[in-house]
């Protein structure tokens, strides 16, 4: 005779489980469970049964997928073990959970230009990135000859910020005017892009105004080109040595995950190298090389020019190479070498690089 109160049941059934949680997927839920805190054989199955509808899924563990279920509707679980012996009773109800239809992304356009974007129809989720311009990379320092040094490296151009918009909700037939920032000259500050009222972008002090915060998924603002390397030598002629090494640009490119892609990037947004700085010699003195110039940011900035050389030697003041295009939207131009130098003679630093064009990507769901 069993003992009243007692956790086993005449047959030895177990006792009922404990439901932990329950997570909505699409056209189904995932319940997670305890096992029961007595049995009197090893359990050999879970039942998790649904309400309404009493849809059932059935496994050996935690947790359980329950399939079938209408998306938009909520459910109740309850979960059962069994043995041998019998079949507990049923849990307790979990708290309610809603399936969810599955968002399902397609790339929908790019844009290299302004224009308007319009929502297709039957489509209610939009994510986008926008770049905005880069700036061309400064030019390197000329030299004159006299002034007992070589010219210093340009500076990298700055990349654009950028930002990245997820799971923001439209309709169908919205129409959205794109702005496309185009590439901007040294020290212009830089050219915004635009996606509708999403943003305002103060290119004063380079910051967003978010108009739709908790759809931003990521941003990175300008990022600062690389300095360009030193001019090198002394007042009186009587030193020089190699231009020094212009510093690598930042990196700014972003990425997010979007249902039925997985990860997707944007090609922005990288600043660009500084130029390195010349090198100078007095004629009676060894020739001096020019410094190396900096790599651009990984995501596409230009990589600055070489330093010229001095050549002492031979009399002669080799000029700066011009820093490199950007390559990817919003990149900075790299930043032009400094010019060699030899006392007594002139040379030229070379030109900065391009930066990009901004671009804006939507992606529809």
């Amino acid at each position: 005779m069993p003992i009243i109160g007692s956790s086993a049941s005449p047959k030895g059934v177990p006792t009922a489980p404990t439901i932990d949680s329950v997570t909505a997927g699409d056209a189904g839920v995932s319940v997670a469970f305890t096992a029961p805190s007595f049995s009197k054989l090893p359990i050999t199955s879970y039942t998790v049964t649904a309400s309404p509808g009493g849809a059932t899924g059935t496994g050996s563990s935690s947790p359980i997928t329950v399939s079938g279920l209408t998306n938009g509707t909520a459910y109740t679980f309850t979960v059962t073990a069994s043995h041998g012996s019998g079949t507990s009773a049923a849990s307790s109800s979990s708290s309610s959970a809603t399936p969810v239809a599955a968002i399902s992304y397609a790339l929908s356009q790019t844009f290299n230009s302004s224009g308007t974007y319009t929502v297709p129809a039957g489509k209610t989720k939009l994510s986008v990135f926008i770049v905005s311009g880069g700036e061309r990379g400064g030019s390197g320092a000329s030299q004159d000859g006299n002034s007992g040094t070589s010219g210093a490296g340009g500076r990298g151009g700055y990349a654009g910020a950028a930002y990245a918009v997820k799971d923001y909700p439209v309709s169908a037939g919205q129409n959205y005017t794109v702005t496309v920032g185009a590439k901007v000259n040294y020290g212009g500050g830089l050219s915004s892009s635009g996606f509708g009222n999403l943003t305002t972008y103060n290119n004063t002090n380079q910051a967003f105004t978010f108009n739709a915060n908790s759809y931003l998924d990521q941003s990175t603002f300008a990022n600062a080109g690389g300095g360009g390397g030193a001019a090198t030598g002394t007042v009186n002629g009587e030193g020089g040595g190699p231009g020094g090494i212009g510093n690598g640009g930042g990196s700014g490119s972003l990425s997010m995950t979007l249902g039925g892609l997985g990860t997707v990037s944007s090609g922005s947004s990288g600043a660009g190298g500084g130029g390195g700085g010349g090198g100078f010699s007095a004629p009676v003195q060894n020739n001096r090389s020019g410094g190396a110039g900096g790599a651009g940011g990984t995501a596409g900035g230009g990589s600055g020019g070489v330093g010229g050389n001095g050549r002492g030697n031979t009399g002669v003041a080799n000029s700066g190479s011009p820093g490199t295009a950007a390559t990817s939207p919003g990149g900075g131009g790299g930043g032009g070498g400094g010019a060699g130098g030899v006392y007594g003679m002139g040379a030229s630093g070379g030109a900065g690089g391009d930066g990009a064009n901004g671009q804006v990507t939507v992606y529809i769901a």
